[in-house]
């Protein structure tokens, strides 16, 4: 009866353990993709606007060139 009841106990704590070890992998994961994601979209917004800067000093050499 005790030893039935002590592996119950171990089972169960066993169990909290493991759901407490995922909540915080979950959370952690969950951070770091919306991190990954906020980096990625500043880094895209970056190159938007450097392509941006790009385009208007070609538009501007080919103005130069046609004057």
């Amino acid at each position: 009866m005790y030893v039935k009841l002590q592996y119950k106990i171990t089972i169960f704590i066993t169990a909290i353990i493991a759901v407490v070890f995922f909540g915080l992998y979950y959370l952690i994961s969950g951070n770091l993709q919306s991190r990954m994601t906020d980096i990625i979209k500043n880094q895209l917004f970056t190159e938007a606007k450097l392509a941006e800067q790009l385009i208007q000093e070609r538009s501007r050499m080919s103005a130069d060139e046609v004057d």
